[in-house]
């Protein structure tokens, strides 16, 4: 089984060689890398043999750069990541094994960068994962590793462009599951993910997948409440392990700013699209 891997590229320079580099590590799976450059520089990929660049002249968004990379890919399996997310040595073999080759798959970020509190809260609290065991029926996939077959992709409708970059890999899912597909999670299938944040990028970010997992949601009829459900339990989770596990006020400090961030942002974003803010044609 081999598989044509996915890379939507938006100036993340420093990591994609890394990224590709351990891709290549498990070239036996590999048919071809095809990295969508989104409206920035091109990266220079030279020394790969396998991977073919292709090039948007403007920033078209995550869920169109998706679409692109599906249209072009040539073989019947296909796996995305995310141009921050380096694969672990043996995930791909491991993912290869266990998928069941029918289900839409996915992987999870098993570790990230912890130097400084933004980082540190993500790396604890803030990981996309759905924890350790094997889920054959999964309710989502994370966009940043996750794959299944090409024609799967494309009889489910691709990736909703409105969506632009957070949220579209919720959408699809939900979307996705209600035609009657099914979604398998592979934990041992795993991705450091390369990122830095701040405080300012990290509450952005917060707020945006936050957003997309509203809108995803309403647009499906599930059942929202779960979410604040969610933001709660995160709230005493992260503060406490904070204060607990870590014994870092100020890691406390900034893991109750964001968590109830989170909590409101959902709130807000709920309110709006019971207004009808964020239909989504």
């Amino acid at each position: 089984m081999k598989f044509s891997v996915l890379i939507p590229f938006y100036n993340h320079h420093d990591q994609i060689k890394k990224v590709v580099a351990a891709v290549l590590n498990e070239s036996q799976y590999v048919d071809e890398i095809l990295v969508c450059v989104d409206g920035c520089a091109s990266p220079d990929l030279s020394q790969f043999e396998m991977v073919r660049i292709l090039e948007s002249p403007k920033n078209l968004g995550l869920a169109s750069t998706r679409n692109i990379l599906l249209k072009e890919a040539r073989s019947e399996h296909v796996l995305f990541l995310d141009a921050d997310c380096i694969i672990e040595d043996h995930s791909l073999e491991l993912a290869v094994q266990k998928w069941d080759g029918q289900s839409f798959f996915a992987g999870r970020e098993s570790d990230s960068p912890k130097d400084g509190l933004a980082n540190q809260f993500r790396a604890h609290f803030w990981v996309q994962t759905l924890g350790e065991e094997t889920i054959t029926s999964a309710p989502y996939f994370m966009g940043l590793a996750s794959g299944g077959l090409r024609q799967k992709f494309l009889e489910c409708g691709l990736f909703c462009e409105q969506m632009g970059n957070y949220g579209e890999d919720i959408e699809f899912s939900k979307r996705a599951i209600k035609k009657g597909n099914n979604i398998q999670y592979l934990p041992d299938f795993k991705v450091f993910h390369d990122r830095q944040d701040n405080f300012t990028s990290l509450i952005k970010m917060v707020k945006s997948h936050c957003k997309g997992q509203i809108i995803g949601h309403f647009l499906h009829g599930c059942p929202i409440i779960d979410t604040y459900k969610m933001s709660l339990s995160w709230i005493v989770i992260a503060t406490g392990s904070s204060l607990r596990r870590h014994r870092s006020l100020p890691l406390a400090i900034v893991s109750l700013t964001v968590t109830t961030s989170a909590l409101l942002f959902r709130c807000w974003f709920a309110f709006e699209c019971y207004r009808g803010k964020h239909a989504i044609a």
